[in-house]
């Protein structure tokens, strides 16, 4: 009985041309391709996230230096006019100062001036 199993079986293998090692060979071999080609989509994919991922962290990077760009404006604006204005009274200070400084000395320079206009050896040269 048993011979007749193994001639079956040798004619099942034997009309087909393969050998039970050819077999497994092949499917190694279509194993091996379908391993590639799973690969080959897995790298695909990798390359296809990490893209979405560089141009998503660069639309993040743009927006947050748009955002920075505008508190700085807003900051500068609220910023500057506060100088502007402390700037202002600062300046209206110091001209006050000195045309104060200006009138106590205007008499006194008057005087000098008089003075040394009279003298006959000065330059105005009576």
């Amino acid at each position: 009985m048993k011979s007749a199993q193994t001639a079956q079986s040798t004619q099942k293998t034997g009309s087909k041309g393969t050998s039970p090692f050819d077999q497994i060979q092949e499917l190694e071999k279509r194993e091996k391709e379908r391993v590639e080609k799973e690969l080959q989509a897995m790298q695909k994919e990798k390359e296809e996230v990490a893209a979405s991922l560089l141009k998503k962290e660069g639309q993040t990077a743009e927006e947050r230096r748009s955002e920075a760009k505008e508190e700085l404006k807003k900051h500068s604006q609220d910023e500057l006019t506060t100088i502007m204005g402390t700037a202002k009274k600062e300046a209206a200070s110091e001209c006050e100062k000195l045309e104060a400084d200006f009138a106590k000395r205007e008499d006194s320079a008057v005087k000098d001036l008089v003075k040394e206009a009279s003298n006959p050896d000065s330059l105005f040269g009576n």
